[in-house]
């Protein structure tokens, strides 16, 4: 046959690649070739479109839209004169709850098929209709309480991205003020350019924030312009973090928002930490005290750096009439400062100084006495200057605050303590001290005499070294009768049994912490609850915690004695990796026939506490609290037995148990 003139190369070499089948009709002239061509199509077509829409109907029942959607859509492209993909595309935005979509869908099949088709797409058009009419918008119709309840179970960029749904829900949103009045932008919940702008809108109702700096976080700098510009005028408690190897707003900037808060602000939290590639700008300390005349607690913290206040100027004696917590963390604290600061607060009652390494302890009585609760951390050079004038039997003539109700500092040398009272610490309630080292016996005799007659202290919590004098502090227990609380913390094994009978002396004790840190004398600790169990009817011990035990000590014993103290309430063991599983079993099977204890608390026990021992505290009668933290042997099955019980449990970060179940536990 003669070859045909308009035959190229490209369709000589197509014809090798297509079926036999196919190539019959290019014998055929072109006009019953595309005739025979259209009917195989449309064949085809007839055939693909069931497919097609069956398989796009599974895709909805299935919850997949999208996938569900392009196939429609592509029933459309194959076959835009017939209704069926337009049926399907509708009924799957309608199923959704997409009523507009599925009308224009529909609208759109109307105008491309013949008049017989049209009915089915009218009707389904007007049932879209009638349902779009009777949607129920739930943040709308829904009662604020509900609403709340919702939005609490929403992190905090979910929450805000709410508002910009409608203006209906921006407007039901911004009445619910609680949801907005506590922001927390620190715990990974980084936020955009654009929540942002949103959360300004009900920037009215934010009152407390806690903001983190990441870098260049552009939430935190447009958050802060937002502050200036007056989009958060009532903000009451500000909390700003600088992190490691990131950057914070220029002064200029915090200093701006902080001034335009100064009619609200009342609370003001500041932490710094310099590192060596990060090097933060001193804040102003006088200009936000000065600025801020309604604040109440503030609280700097910036570690690396050294303040110096009085170098931008003196301070004024109204410059912060109303602060009344204050707490100072330098590296370097100038005593200058100090002085400055206490002038200027005439109701300070809560002082916190933190990196005063040349401080004179003195100062805080002459300038201010009206303080309460006085706190030294980290002032491991606590002294007086050589130039203060003594008396003859040591005493420093400055007396301190006769209202001094708490005391938290690092005794270093016992004369600077007692430099602190003239009065024998007898309005002294709370004292918290670090004995580090073991200073010449006249010394330490000096501080006990601060303590010459009883005293009417109930909270005390010492951090004893192996150089402090144990004769001086079994002494001084031995003079507080009125102590209810005590926590030793004990560094190494120089302990002395006199201090042990002191304790079990104590006539009002109710609350014993004991943390062991390094190497502690097991021998003591097990006399030292014989003895409180012995006790027996006069003991008055309702708490007991016992944590930091390392593989060295045999806390078996101590454990065994526990369940005998019967007027125990709460007991806490955290991190006493010496315990055994079967020392555990064995205290929570005896704990069943204890009359008092209604709260329990294991924290670090990694594998000592399994299944066995939850079964025997399930058995526990008056139990009402039980804390499990950090426990890797007990399973979902073993939390079962809680099941219908009134127990309140806490489960944090145990890893057999499902999150969903912590999660229960926690709400």
């Amino acid at each position: 046959m003669e070859k045909d003139a308009t035959e190229t190369p490209q369709s000589t070499s197509t014809r090798s690649v297509l079926p036999s089948s196919t190539i019959i009709y290019e014998a055929l002239p072109y006009e019953k070739r595309i005739k025979y061509a259209t009917s195989r199509i449309n064949k085809l077509v007839n055939d693909i479109l069931p497919l097609l829409d069956a398989r796009a109907a599974a895709y909805g029942c299935n919850g997949n839209i999208l996938d569900g959607i392009r196939d429609a859509q592509q029933m459309i492209q194959l076959a835009p004169s017939l209704s069926a993909g337009y049926l399907r595309s509708g009924q799957l935005y309608t199923m959704f709850g997409y009523q507009r979509r599925a009308m224009n869908t529909y609208k759109q099949g109307i105008d491309n098929v013949d008049s017989e088709q049209q009915k089915a797409l009218w009707k389904q058009h007007h049932i879209a209709e009638v349902k779009s009419s009777q949607k129920i918008d739930i943040i709308g119709t829904a009662p604020y309480d509900i609403v709340i309840r919702i939005g609490q179970y929403l992190r905090l960029k979910k929450r805000i991205m709410l508002l910009g749904v409608s203006n209906t829900w921006r407007k039901k949103l911004f009445e619910c003020s609680s949801l907005w009045s506590k922001i927390d932008v620190y715990k990974g919940q980084w936020l955009n350019a654009k929540a942002a702008s949103l959360l300004k809108q009900v920037g009215s109702r934010v009152l407390e924030v806690k903001l983190l700096y990441m870098g260049k976080d552009i939430f935190s700098e447009m958050f802060i312009s937002g502050i200036t510009s007056g989009s958060f005028d009532n903000i009451k408690d500000l909390t700003l973090i600088g992190c490691f190897g990131h950057d914070i707003p220029d002064n200029k900037d915090l200093v701006n928002a902080v001034t335009r808060l100064s009619g609200s602000l009342t609370k003001l939290s500041i932490h710094l930490i310099d590192d060596a590639e990060t090097k933060y700008a001193i804040v102003p300390f006088r200009v936000i005290l000065s600025a801020c005349r309604n604040l109440v607690y503030f609280c700097y913290q910036h570690v690396g750096a050294k303040c110096d206040i009085k170098a931008a100027g003196p301070l004024t004696t109204t410059c912060a009439p109303k602060l009344t917590y204050l707490t100072l963390q330098f590296t370097k604290v100038e005593h200058a400062a100090i002085e400055d600061v206490l002038c200027s607060t005439p109701k300070l009652r809560y002082l916190t100084l933190s990196g005063c390494r040349s401080i004179i302890a003195a100062t805080v009585a002459q300038k201010n006495r009206n303080i309460q609760c006085f706190s030294l951390q980290g002032n491991h050079d606590l002294r007086n200057d050589d130039n203060e004038e003594w008396s003859a039997d040591g005493h420093q003539k400055s007396d301190f605050s006769p209202g001094l109700h708490t005391l938290d500092a690092i005794i270093d040398n016992p004369l600077n303590f007692k430099s602190l009272f003239t009065t024998h610490c007898s309005t002294l309630e709370t004292l918290r001290m670090a004995l580090t080292t073991r200073s010449v016996k006249a010394q330490w005799e000096s501080f006990n005499d601060a303590f010459d007659e009883p005293s009417a202290l109930h909270t005390l919590q010492l951090i004893c070294g192996n150089n402090c004098n144990w004769e001086v502090i079994s002494d001084l227990l031995r003079k507080m009768q009125q102590l209810v609380r005590l926590k030793l913390s004990f560094i190494g094994s120089n302990h002395e049994q006199d201090v042990c009978d002191a304790i079990i002396s104590l006539p009002k004790l109710q609350d014993l912490h004991i943390l062991a840190i390094d190497k502690s004398d097991d021998r003591l600790l097990q006399l030292l609850f014989q003895g409180l169990a012995a006790k027996r009817d006069r003991s008055t011990l309702k708490s007991v915690l016992l944590a930091q035990f390392q593989d060295n000590l045999s806390m078996d014993v101590v454990l065994d004695y526990i369940p005998t103290i019967r007027t125990l309430r709460s007991v806490t063991l955290i991190y006493c990796s010496s315990l055994t599983e079967g020392a555990i079993n064995l205290f929570c099977e005896r704990m069943q026939s204890h009359p008092c204890v209604n709260s329990i608390t294991f924290k670090c026990l990694i594998s000592q506490v399994t299944d066995t021992a939850l079964k025997y505290l399930a058995g526990i009668k008056g139990l009402k609290h039980l804390k499990l933290d950090s426990l890797r042997n007990i399973t979902q099955d073993g939390i079962k037995v809680f099941n219908g019980s009134s127990v309140q449990l806490e489960i944090v970060n145990c890893s057999g148990v499902s999150h969903s179940t912590q999660d229960e536990a926690a709400v």
